[in-house]
């Protein structure tokens, strides 16, 4: 949801995935231009699921793009979702994504769960 308004113009489809159905509900309400109660819709698609679920959902190689805006932070392992989207993505296709930093020898893990439920990841 953060990332769609500056993606929107891009893209030919747009598709939002959120286990939340309170923020699918924001997302509902937000016209093309993002703002709520504006004319049209942002997505084209509203999917209430984990991200790999939703992902998987997607027809193999049909993706050209995906954004997954301050996502990873609720997510402890990012495996199922990276293979998610490499089956999602076309060939060339990218996936941009933001986390949050871990510092070198916070964790053996690879990740911690911060005081604030947020994940973090090494790599």
């Amino acid at each position: 949801g953060l990332c769609a308004v500056p993606v929107r113009p891009f893209a030919s489809r747009l598709v939002g995935i959120d286990v939340s159905e309170g923020m699918l509900d924001i997302a509902r309400a937000k016209g093309t231009d993002g703002v709520p109660g504006s004319d049209g819709n942002l997505y084209d698609e509203l999917l209430h699921m984990d991200a790999a679920v939703g992902l998987a959902k997607q027809e193999s190689g049909s993706v050209d793009h995906i954004v997954a805006g301050d996502m990873f932070i609720y997510v402890w392992s990012v495996e199922h979702v990276f293979q998610a989207c490499a089956k999602a993505l076309k060939p060339g296709g990218t996936l941009t994504f933001t986390t949050e930093a871990m510092e070198e020898g916070e964790s053996e893990e690879g990740w911690i769960e911060r005081e604030s439920e947020r994940f973090a990841h090494s790599q």
